[in-house]
This record gives structure tokens, C-alpha cells and sequence, in this order.
């Protein structure tokens, strides 16, 4: 059962860390409106220059009756255009890479991995296409999917509602606070919809470094 819930959370992680794209709040002043997007270009030309992507990330969880559940801690590697690695290393080891169509997954050993096609594994086809999509500031795809409260802008702070009647049936929000150079997240507050947050903190962020072979 603890297996299950960090993978269920980790999961849910890595699809949130990548809805980091948003849409203007109907309703909203066009000041309000000018704000969110020029937030929303700071972060695309910030974005723009980066080749490669790693860190480190530890997640919590925050709720009653897993008060007593450990961190999870991680590592995942981003290059662009279509690369990801995704890693948890504690308390379960368990990972996957997708490298274009193509992919690997894996408990415990890396070595002993499993091919797969990304076409044949929606979830996380769906996973990596959106991370590819804010790493690569993409927005277009995504913009239709979450409206946008502007909490701060310096450095940028947004709390993201989400459209989808699905979507809304495991979250009610979430909250990204990016780096003070506007390029990555350094953290995500994951509200959920029946009570309970997951927070996501990445260290360590490192951009435009030489990852070798490792997709």
C-alpha cells in the first residue's frame, strides 16, 4: 500500500510539474490580464535558451493519515526536445525514460528495464508531453487548461485552477513559485480536491549541462 501511494504521488507530481502554462481568468481586468501575461512571457524567454535540465526534488506529503509517510526524494534529467529521465530514489526505487516515441521503465534496477512505446502508455505519454511543453515554452497546447490567479511577481507566484471536470476530481489547485531568474519552478504546492497537499521542492537545478548517455 505505501508503494502505491508514493507512486500514485509521484506520478501526480511529475503531470502537475509539468501544467506550468496558464490561461487568463475569465472575467478578470485587462490589467490583471496584461500582468499574467507578461509574467507568462518572462517565464517563456527565460525558458527559451535552455538545452538541458536536471535536479534534484523532495516531496512531501501533507495530509492526516499519512502524517507518518516519508519523503520521497528524486532526480530527473531534460533535454531538449523530447527527453526525460524520472527518478525516485527514496524510499522506492522506480524510474522511466522517454526518448522521443520511445521509452524505458523500471523498479528497484535501471538496468532491468522494460521497452515500451510512448503510444501504447498514455499516462505517461501524457506525462512527458506536457513537461516537454513548459520546458520548451510551449504554451499553446496547454494555455486551455488552467485558469490563473497572479499572486506575486517577484519572483512569480501562480496558483493554477484546473478546467477539466476530471482533472478537478483529484485536484483543486495548485501553486508554482519560480526561481528568481524565471526560467524553472523551485517549487509546487499540489491542493487537493478531497483535502490533504503534496509540495514539491527542487534543489540543485542545474540548466545547460552535458548529461551524456543517459536517455
Amino acid at each position: 500500500m505505501l508503494k502505491l501511494k508514493i507512486i500514485t504521488v509521484a506520478l501526480l507530481m511529475v503531470f502537475v510539474l509539468s501544467a506550468q502554462t496558464f490561461s487568463s481568468e475569465p472575467g478578470t481586468s485587462a490589467e490583471a490580464s496584461d500582468k499574467t501575461e507578461a509574467a507568462l512571457l518572462r517565464i517563456k524567454n527565460a525558458s527559451a535558451p535552455i538545452t538541458t535540465l536536471t535536479g534534484n526534488f523532495i516531496q512531501k506529503k501533507e495530509v492526516e493519515i499519512l502524517k507518518d509517510m516519508p519523503d520521497s526524494k528524486g532526480k530527473f534529467f531534460y533535454k531538449k526536445p523530447d527527453c526525460l529521465r524520472w527518478e525516485i530514489i527514496e524510499p522506492v526505487k522506480m524510474g522511466f525514460i522517454v526518448n522521443g516515441e520511445q521509452g524505458k521503465k523500471w523498479r528497484k534496477k535501471p538496468e532491468r528495464y522494460k521497452k515500451f512505446n510512448v503510444e501504447r502508455e498514455p499516462v505517461i505519454g501524457v506525462i512527458a508531453g506536457q513537461v516537454f511543453a513548459w520546458a520548451r515554452g510551449d504554451f499553446d497546447k496547454l494555455r486551455e487548461g488552467y485558469e490563473i490567479n497572479l499572486l506575486d511577481d517577484a519572483p512569480i507566484k501562480v496558483e493554477l485552477t484546473p478546467l477539466s471536470k476530471m482533472e478537478k476530481k483529484y485536484i483543486s489547485s495548485i501553486v508554482l513559485t519560480f526561481s528568481s531568474a524565471d526560467n524553472y519552478v523551485e517549487e509546487l504546492k499540489i491542493n487537493e480536491a478531497k483535502g490533504g497537499a503534496t509540495q514539491v521542492t527542487f534543489l540543485n537545478m542545474v540548466t545547460n549541462d552535458s548529461l551524456g548517455d543517459i536517455f
